[in-house]
């Protein structure tokens, strides 16, 4: 019985790990790349980030967004801000006239306008839509999520089919045989990494299953705080 249950996790392993896996190669892909969201946007569009100049005395905000909405009709703005370092631009965003958001970067020193692009063509904005929805909306994020899950299921499936049946074997199992056949490589490989990689993963697949689904969201909620709070939302600030 015992063995048949191993056999039956190993093909659900096996399969699920199939069907989910160029999913959670996306997740993990577009992931890697927001962790240096900051870097890489600031290297290819500073204009976003810092003035070329350092003035004495700032713009209001009012200003500013006086500004934006008398010459280029933002007739509602969404979001404002502003830093502390004195190199830094100050930056908004709002929506115009065909309710379509726009970002803007502005020099707070003198009020010019040093860059504009609408929300949705920002790079990592596209970035962020693909990780969490893969540009298919709210189908997308179950599409994600539901991989997310089947990731979990493998892991654990995974650590159980590692498991050894006697103590012994134990040492086997947290090495490399380097001196086998490759397929023995490429299995203790594919075996050890997952073990010695089995907490982050997993730490990382249940926090993803947060943004996609409300009812996880809420019953972690419940389980640290004794109640479900209202999920939060999608968006994320500009560095």
């Amino acid at each position: 019985m015992k063995k048949g249950f191993k056999k039956n996790i190993g093909l659900l392993h096996l399969w699920l790990g199939l069907g989910s896996g160029l999913i959670v190669f996306i997740a993990a892909l577009t992931g890697s790349i927001l962790v240096f969201e900051k870097e890489i946007d600031k290297a290819i569009n500073p204009e976003y980030y810092n003035v070329t100049t350092i003035g004495t005395t700032k713009k209001t905000i009012d200003y500013c967004v006086d500004m934006l909405q008398k010459e280029h009709s933002i007739k509602k703005i969404t979001r404002i801000y502003t830093f502390s370092d004195p190199s830094r631009t100050i930056q908004i965003l709002g929506k115009d006239s065909d309710k379509k958001a726009q970002f803007f970067s502005i020099d707070p020193y003198t009020g010019k306008i040093l860059a504009q692009t609408p929300q949705e063509s920002r790079f990592f904005v596209f970035v962020l839509s693909l990780h969490r929805e893969l540009l298919l909306g709210e189908t997308g994020s179950i599409i994600m999520g539901t991989s997310c899950l089947i990731f979990a299921f493998m892991l654990i499936s995974g650590m159980i089919l590692w498991w050894p049946k006697k103590i012994k074997n134990l040492k086997q199992r947290l090495t490399v045989k380097w001196s086998a056949s490759f397929k023995r490589v490429n299995w203790d490989f594919h075996s050890t990494f997952g073990f010695y990689s089995f907490l982050i993963l997993l730490i990382i697949s249940l926090t993803g299953l947060s943004f996609a689904f409300t009812w996880f969201q809420n019953g972690v909620y419940f389980l640290t705080e004794g109640n479900a709070k209202k999920a939060f939302g999608k968006s994320r600030k500009p560095n």
